[in-house]
């Protein structure tokens, strides 16, 4: 719903921690409280896109048991309540996971099998609350990457 930027995928290659928030008015779109479950897709060009506003963040969003193959991995920006339980994400190259300015997003389970360089990329001094509680993750070269402006404190792994 990024409507002052471009598609999806060109907007997830810019630096989306600059975004400029617009005033909120009865026009600015409000998306939360979704649920997916049992979904399975082969071949897609991002395993997940959430991509809020920055002056109103996409809320409340669960995904389980969704089994994606891709060619990138799951791609969260300005997003507030977040789960991903028990998923199943294969990505062909990049991160399995970039946050962007979101809180209290939390990857539950779940295996991420392909050989990464990293898990998940957190970028963006909003973030909080984000909390990794037993992904397998075996085959990324290493669990975590902060951008410089991320709080030290702002991710939690628990095994």
């Amino acid at each position: 719903m990024y409507y002052g930027g471009e598609s999806p995928d060109i907007e997830a290659t810019k630096d989306l921690t600059v975004r400029k928030a617009e005033p909120v008015t009865d026009r600015t779109p409000q998306f939360q409280n979704f649920y997916v479950q049992n979904v399975v897709c082969n071949g897609a060009n991002r395993a997940v896109v959430i991509n809020g506003l920055p002056e109103m963040s996409i809320k409340n969003i669960a995904l389980k048991n969704v089994q994606v193959e891709s060619t990138q991995g799951i791609f969260c920006a300005d997003a507030d309540g977040i789960q991903f339980s028990e998923c199943r994400i294969v990505p062909r190259m990049g991160p399995g996971i970039t946050v962007i300015q979101s809180r209290n997003v939390t990857v539950n389970g779940g295996s991420f099998p392909a050989a990464t360089d990293v898990f998940m990329r957190v970028l963006g001094e909003k973030c909080e609350n984000i909390r990794l509680v037993g992904p397998d993750v075996k085959n990324a070269g290493k669990t975590l990457e902060l951008g410089k402006d991320v709080n030290a404190g702002a991710v939690t792994v628990e095994n």
